[in-house]
């Protein structure tokens, strides 16, 4: 339960403890806006990647490859996206501290359970790999915008 200003900045400085409710020290809305926005630039930037991807393949005349670009979003999200988006919507603007408070943790599980899916997968590399006259960024493009996320949340 969280205490006053005061009585959370004492448990802070003298005990090291962050009181529950109070965001920690470091939460700035500001720096959680900013991270927000840039992560939704990137992922803008990635879903016309993948957009471009998918109509190169679907006008390769390859049957296989057409069928691939119909999972390709799938494939490179991998199950991870979804979810951090959902626990990102659950703080929201970060305005109201016991969201902030309560969604935090799985937000920051969601973010780096993304950031190593997207480090770790097979799919994604080959994504960006890929010769089919189509600049692929995905971990490039992503990767700034989750430390930024990660960034933000680390200090709630």
């Amino acid at each position: 339960m969280a205490g006053n200003d005061a009585q959370n900045a004492w448990l802070q400085r003298v005990l090291g403890i962050i009181a529950r409710g109070s965001n920690g020290p470091g939460f700035d809305r500001a720096r959680w806006g900013v991270a927000l926005a840039a992560y939704a630039k990137a992922g803008d930037a990635v879903d016309n990647q993948i957009a471009s991807l998918q109509l190169a393949m679907r006008e390769s005349g390859d049957d296989e490859l057409e069928e691939l670009a119909d999972v390709l979003l799938d494939a490179v999200n991998g199950g991870f996206a979804g979810p951090m988006i959902s626990a990102l919507k659950a703080i929201g603007d970060g305005r109201n501290p016991e969201a902030v408070t309560l969604n935090a943790p799985t937000a920051l599980q969601a973010v780096r359970a993304f950031r190593d899916h997207l480090l770790t997968d097979e799919r994604v590399a080959a994504c960006d790999e890929v010769d089919a006259g189509v600049q692929m960024q995905i971990r490039a493009t992503l990767q700034p915008a989750l430390a930024g996320l990660e960034a933000a949340l680390i200090a709630a």
